[in-house]
């Protein structure tokens, strides 16, 4: 007996879920069907069990309780299973694809952390565990249905046999046993139908649960739930990532500058975005920075301040002119390999929906996988325990439910814009800090972050926006003194982080309209900066 396929309509209860669930919707709208299914053949096999049950002798009914018992048994214990793991399998697919939902969405941030391989690899082994798990469910759910049809053709079998005894013994007519047979198939049938029904809906319940906990919790203030973990990333990487690693062991070595910051230079830098090629963005960039220097850029709101970033980031390249890393042009340098000397703090402070730790492990077992390098874990939690001290995460994660190991909702809505950005600064101070600043006596006077391999620029889009004053102050006072000899790229609109800064350039209209030492601009600060002043002295 065939059933028709479910509906592909959605179910309006699919917007209460994240990213990756809506599949449990579909499989949970299932049911009704099953359940309907399941009604009709058992109505069907009760008829075909009460006509059987006048026909046939007493002896031939007896004859049938012990198998019909030890069948039972063998079909509640394999729907069982089956239920266990469609409630995995589910719970796999949907946490895998919530996850590569988020960092698509995400994916400028990602691209600027080089953690392309990182989420490839992670997506990767996600998928073949899903594997697994399906694997494991496809055998269960054919053993079941193989030991269904099995007890369907044991049961002809011994109707046949003992026919054949009734009609010798002069129990039954041939057209009692032609009728009795015709019963038995009919009432075996729909006990088939009954048993398939029974472990399909058993499989929905698996992903039913899911989906009615997060109704009913839908408005309930709760930490949320850790997902499947995290697949081991260890394993060989696909040929992709192979090449893509290979890239950035073929940077040239001018760059690999050890414990010194990086020269940055825009030369008559011109830009537009590929979507609007009519509005320049920016017009006739020319910066310098000196390596080590500590430089803010200020200016209005669409002044072009972000697009320098992005450029840096080589996530675009410009239209016009050209940018030098140490007087090497960026565009003779593979994309990953710029990305690996800047470890940046952008705007769109990229948390995903894992721990605290996690998040600011992030562009360390990114670059793990990128490389091919094994941070080990007592080196990399030593790290995350300093990055979060200079971060000032520490205040604020030693009240929540599990600290660090606390998991963190999607886009992480649960912390305040402040808390967000402090787990970001953490991890670009997570991938500059090496293990020789994490000896058990080590405060903030003995890091360095001046180890070969390391970033050689940190970059700071707005990275402070959302925070207050006194703690500004402090995370900037940490960063500042654990930087010692790398260059710093602060990108701002608070006046507050020139007194981090030693190099300050004023931006307007796209353009550079005065840079240089910080002492020199502010003795002669050009009419924007003056602009800026004014406004920022009126609002105290």
């Amino acid at each position: 007996m065939r059933r028709a396929s479910p509906s592909g309509r959605r179910d309006i209860l699919s917007a209460t879920l994240p990213p990756g669930d809506n599949a449990e919707v579909t499989q949970t709208s299932r049911i009704l069907i099953d359940l309907s299914f399941g009604i009709r053949c058992a109505i069907s096999a009760s008829i075909g069990v009460i006509a059987a049950s006048s026909l046939a002798p007493t002896s031939f009914l007896l004859s049938l309780l012990l198998p019909t018992a030890a069948a039972g048994f063998l079909l509640r214990a394999t729907a069982k299973r089956s239920r266990q793991l469609q409630s995995a399998q589910t719970r796999a697919l949907s946490s895998t694809l919530a996850h590569a939902s988020q960092v698509l969405q995400n994916r400028k941030s990602v691209r600027s952390l080089n953690a392309e391989a990182f989420e490839i690899a992670k997506f990767h082994a996600g998928l073949e565990g899903v594997y697994k798990v399906a694997r494991r469910s496809a055998v269960a759910v054919g053993a079941r249905h193989g030991l269904v049809f099995a007890l369907g053709g044991g049961f002809l079998l011994h109707v046949i046999q003992r026919a054949g005894s009734f009609i010798s013994a002069g129990a039954l007519s041939l057209g009692d046993v032609t009728a009795l047979a015709m019963y038995c198939v009919m009432a075996g049938s729909s006990l088939q139908g009954c048993v398939t029904a029974y472990g399909d809906i058993q499989r929905t319940l698996g992903t039913a649960g899911k989906v009615l906990s997060a109704i009913s919790d839908a408005s309930d203030d709760k930490e949320p739930r850790r997902g499947a973990k995290h697949a081991h990333l260890g394993s060989p990487l696909p040929p992709l990532l192979a090449a893509s690693s290979s890239l950035v062991d073929a940077a040239q070595g001018g760059l690999d500058g050890g414990d010194k910051g990086m020269a940055v230079t825009f030369n008559d830098v011109h830009f537009a975005y590929p979507d609007r090629p009519g509005q320049p963005v920016l017009r006739g960039v020319d910066l310098h920075v000196p390596p080590g220097a500590f430089l803010g850029i200020l200016g209005p709101s669409g002044s072009g301040k972000s697009t320098v970033a992005t450029l840096l980031l080589r996530l675009y390249d410009p239209v016009e002119g050209e940018i030098l890393l140490d007087g090497t042009p960026t565009g003779r340098l593979d994309a990953q390999r710029v990305r690996s000397l800047i470890t940046p703090v952008t705007q769109e402070n990229l948390l995903l929906a894992t721990s605290v730790k996690e998040n600011v492990e992030y562009a360390v077992r990114a670059n793990d996988v990128l490389t091919g390098a094994k941070t080990p874990i007592p080196d990399l939690e030593g790290r995350v325990g300093e990055a979060c001290a200079l971060a000032a995460v520490s205040e604020f994660a030693a009240h929540l439910p599990r600290q660090l190991d606390t998991v963190l909702d999607e886009k992480a809505l649960s912390l305040s814009g402040g808390q967000r950005q402090r787990i970001c600064l953490a991890r670009a101070l997570c991938r500059l800090i090496p293990s020789s600043s994490l000896s058990s006596s080590s405060g903030l006077s003995r890091v360095s972050l001046g180890e070969e391999g390391r970033p050689r620029l940190l970059l700071l889009d707005e990275a402070t926006s959302a925070l207050d004053v006194p703690t500004e102050r402090l995370v900037l006072g940490h960063i500042k003194q654990a930087l010692a000899g790398r260059t710093a790229i602060f990108i701002t609109h608070r006046l507050s982080v020139l007194d981090y800064v030693d190099h300050v350039a004023v931006m307007s209209e796209g353009r550079v309209v005065q840079s240089g030492e910080k002492a020199a601009v502010l003795a002669d600060p050009c009419k924007e900066l003056r602009h800026i002043l004014n406004c920022n002295a009126s609002c105290n």
